[in-house]
């Protein structure tokens, strides 16, 4: 149930963010709303159907990293960013065919969603690598 709830809020807040960024209502020097059809931040392009397969492709991994790990609280954590960043990508590309970012960097232009994304892929990395880094595993009852 965490799960869901961590996926749901990063996906509410993904898509709220875009939102108020399209309509003007966030106001910073570094947000500007744009439609990005690439892929990895803005920096590499793919055709249409591309971007959508592995965007799906990210959530089916993710769904079967909760099947392996579901007893790991920090990869089921990870896992859960990796699903919320996912679907918020996923409904821009489905719905309007290329993704909302609003926050510009020099070389990059990414949204929550790809932060979500981002977070979730170095915890699941660094676990994996350490595994008793970012969330202690649950012990066996």
């Amino acid at each position: 149930m965490r799960i869901l709830v961590i996926a749901v809020a990063i996906l509410a807040v993904d898509l709220a963010t875009k939102t108020l960024a399209q309509a003007g209502m966030l106001a910073a020097g570094w947000i500007e709303a744009t439609s990005n059809p690439d892929l990895a931040l803005g920096v590499a392009g793919a055709s249409a159907g591309a971007e959508l397969v592995l965007g799906f492709a990210t959530l089916l991994v993710a769904i079967l990293l909760l099947g392996r790990l579901r007893r790991d609280p920090g990869a089921t954590a990870a896992a859960a960013f990796v699903i919320g960043g996912s679907l918020g990508n996923l409904a821009d590309r489905l719905l309007l065919g290329s993704v909302r970012d609003f926050i510009v960097g020099p070389f990059i232009v990414f949204n929550v969603a790809d932060v979500a994304l981002l977070v979730g892929l170095l915890a699941v990395l660094a676990r994996a690598r350490h595994p008793s880094c970012i969330l202690p595993a649950s012990r066996p009852a």
